[in-house]
């Protein structure tokens, strides 16, 4: 009786026993494997804000403007109509601002009824950064001007500036927003003497894609 016992206890005590430890941990090609796996099932994050790319498409006008030894007349107000064009976010400065190509096209009317054509294209600089979803923006550009329809004997290109204060509205209806914008728009001849001075109010659609 005493070696029937015997034997039940040892054989009990030494039999295999499942564990934590002798449970083959997955490595190499397998871990990987689960690894994408995972990858998979699980979504990628997404820009709460829309795309990395932003173009605008505005259309507006002149509230006012000052034409200086521009046409027959020293000063001539009110010579600025039409204002349109694009602006297109090319880079960023994570959590500070933006850089934008922005081109921009202008008429003008005189009182002698000349008129003149010009498209400028800007490199501006927009603060705070799209990405940071504030409505208010500000920002300045400077660039070239090329004139299309030039007074006779004024200058076919001038240097061309901008400061801006606008609002946007991202993502309005799917990738497709809104915004608004005022500021000044002026330009000094480079070819001839004249200027103008003139200040803007316009508004658009942003596209992100």
């Amino acid at each position: 009786m005493r070696f029937v016992l015997f034997l039940f206890l040892a054989l009990t005590s030494n039999a295999p026993r499942a564990n934590a430890a002798d449970t083959p941990s997955k490595t190499g090609k397998d871990a990987a494997a689960e690894y994408f796996k995972e990858q998979k099932r699980t979504p990628a994050a997404t820009n709460t804000v829309g795309g990395e790319h932003y173009l605008g498409i505005h259309i507006g006008n002149h509230l006012s403007s000052t034409a200086y030894r521009w046409g027959p007349q020293k000063r001539e107000k009110g010579v600025a109509k039409f204002s349109g064009g694009l602006t297109y976010r090319f880079g960023e400065w994570v959590n500070f601002g933006d850089s934008y190509l922005r081109v921009d096209f202008s008429s003008y009317e005189f009182a002698s009824g000349n008129r003149a054509t010009k498209m400028s294209v800007l490199a501006a600089v927009l603060l705070p950064d799209i990405s940071s979803q504030f409505p208010f923006y500000f920002g300045a550009g400077i660039g070239p001007g090329v004139f299309f329809k030039q007074l006779e004997g004024e200058s076919a290109l001038s240097l061309d500036y901008q400061l801006l204060l606008g609002l946007r509205f991202l993502n309005l209806i799917d990738s497709v927003g809104f915004f608004v914008e005022t500021g000044l728009q002026n330009h000094i001849h480079i070819l001839s003497d004249g200027q103008l001075n003139s200040s803007y109010l316009i508004g658009g659609v942003l596209f992100s894609f």
